[in-house]
């Protein structure tokens, strides 16, 4: 059985391989690319009526293992992501995508002499036209003057023209 769960030291993913404690491999090791395949690392301890180990590896990090029994019994564990002919591969679990967002929070319109009605679209798949108020239209800007207006841009240079040589006569 695998369980994983975050690691609150590290941010980490930790992952917990159990067996049952009368497993037929005997004293077993969890072998894999977070232990450089090096048997007796990781070796899963008896906790009453099973054996387990725990390994913290990065949250984004694709965990592949095997369980190595004594005397070289090799075997895979049936609950990883998928097992494929060498290894039982474990996968981080999928990015949990972002809750959908609310309708954006609309302003306070206006009521009463100061509102206009404005006729707005709903989304696509509503299809559907509804009726809102704004304030009425402020004041018109007023015209720029040198201080607000922006910089007139520079007029743009002509081309230098390449210097022509002379054949040598």
């Amino acid at each position: 059985m695998l369980k994983t769960a975050r690691d609150p030291k590290t941010g980490g993913r930790k992952i917990t391989f159990t067996l049952p404690a009368e497993h037929a491999g005997g004293t077993i090791s969890v072998v894999g690319n977070f232990n450089d395949w090096t048997p007796g690392v990781t070796v899963l301890a008896r906790r009453g009526a099973s054996q387990s180990a725990s390994v913290v590896v990065p949250a984004d990090y694709i965990a592949v293992f095997r369980y190595l029994g004594e005397g070289g019994l090799w075997f895979d564990e049936p609950e990883a992501s998928y097992v494929d002919a060498g290894a039982s591969v474990l996968m981080p679990p999928a990015e949990k995508k972002p809750a959908a967002r609310k309708a954006a929070a609309k302003p306070a319109e206006p009521k009463g002499a100061d509102a206009e009605p404005v006729a707005t679209t709903a989304p696509k798949a509503a299809a559907k036209r509804t009726t809102t108020t704004r304030p009425a239209a402020a004041k018109p800007a007023a015209k720029p003057t040198a201080e607000t207006a922006p910089a007139a841009a520079k007029p743009a240079r002509a081309p230098r023209k390449a210097a022509v040589k002379k054949p040598a006569e």
